[in-house]
């Protein structure tokens, strides 16, 4: 257990801890990058669009939502199932019978 000075006590529960290393992909977003400045000095737009392409994938593989959210449009035994089981987002009466909900 550890005191924080505004007299807060931290239990940690579980965690992870990371070693610090070097990025396996530095090497690699350093030389396309460095492509991408190259193609645009010359004027070649579209190579210089692949590169730009490949160095946001990258990011974007990483920074990806392991979890989405559903969306459905259900009637009220499945509503009411879901409101109390899901942590759900919105939910809303569509008519007399469906309901959407997003979770």
């Amino acid at each position: 257990m550890r005191k924080k000075e505004i007299g807060y006590q931290i239990i940690p529960l579980s965690g992870y801890f990371f070693e610090k290393m070097k990025s396996p992909f530095e090497d690699y977003v350093s030389d396309i990058f460095k492509s991408r400045q190259e193609a645009k000095k010359r004027g070649n737009e579209a190579l210089s669009y692949i590169y730009k392409i490949l160095l946001n994938s990258l990011y974007g593989r990483f920074c990806i939502q392991p979890e989405s959210t559903i969306t459905t449009i259900c009637e009220e035994n499945k509503y009411n199932y879901l409101i109390k089981n899901k942590d759900f987002n919105i939910a809303n009466k569509l008519s007399d019978k469906y309901y959407i909900l997003s979770y």
